[in-house]
């Protein structure tokens, strides 16, 4: 398909992205996505202060997977109910990865002041009525892409589970199992990770400064397995 709607209409291309994969061995996404001949990575550093988007790992409470997270699941609501006092009266986003999860964390933080993204409902609808209300908590599975949440529209965000890929999905399982796919699951992972972090950095400006949470420890394995980019690692 991209061949030939796509790269047979040029002789040069440039991809440009905040977010490219296999950044340790690019010519590998080329072949990945039949990209014809040599592939030139080029990474440019980010205009955004790095004190403005600090991504914070000392609110991890343990693996947010399987069984550990029934383990973990009370620490990791404290955690969040403590990061929502540090923010009192500012917009925040819990990415729960699941809706029956976005439910769960509703049922335990409670309605006052928690609005939670439902599947049958329209997201967009959804965030303008939060932003629309008193309350500070936006909980959703679906946010890590395609929303601005500008200045005052969000001042933090809680990273409660690492996004990875459904294993139950039948593409999922089959790269896994058969091809053993395991560093494109990461690499998918930590490109959800990023752009995450992005929902409520918009710019460089002082007012568009936010904070970024992470719960799930699964988030250093996914660092580790793969190569995020430097302006990413340095707002660790």
């Amino acid at each position: 398909f991209l061949n030939d709607y796509v790269w047979s209409r040029g002789r040069r291309r440039l991809i440009t992205s905040a977010t490219i994969p296999f950044r340790g061995n690019v010519s590998e996404w080329g072949d990945r996505i039949g990209l014809p001949g040599d592939v030139k990575f080029i990474a440019r550093p980010t205009p955004f202060p790095v004190d403005h988007r600090g991504i914070y790992l000392n609110t991890m409470v343990g693996e947010m997977s399987g069984d550990d997270e029934d383990e973990n699941w009370n620490a990791a609501m404290r955690q969040i109910r403590e990061i929502s006092s540090h923010h009192d009266g500012e917009k925040g986003v819990v990415h729960s990865v699941s809706y029956s999860r976005a439910e769960r964390v509703g049922d335990w933080l409670s309605s006052d002041n928690v609005i939670v993204d439902e599947k049958e409902k329209d997201t967009s609808a959804m965030i303008d009525r939060w932003q629309n209300s008193d309350k500070d908590i936006f909980v959703s599975p679906t946010i890590t892409e395609g929303v601005d949440l500008h200045t005052d529209k969000g001042r933090w965000q809680v990273l409660l589970k690492a996004p990875f890929a459904y294993y139950g999905d039948s593409r999922v399982s089959y790269l896994l199992n058969e091809e053993n796919e395991w560093q494109w699951y990461y690499e998918e992972t930590a490109i959800d990770i990023i752009q995450a972090v992005g929902r409520a950095v918009r710019g460089p400006e002082a007012d568009e400064a936010a904070a970024f949470y992470v719960i799930d420890e699964k988030f250093e394995s996914v660092m580790k397995r793969t190569n995020p980019p430097e302006y990413f690692v340095d707002a660790v």
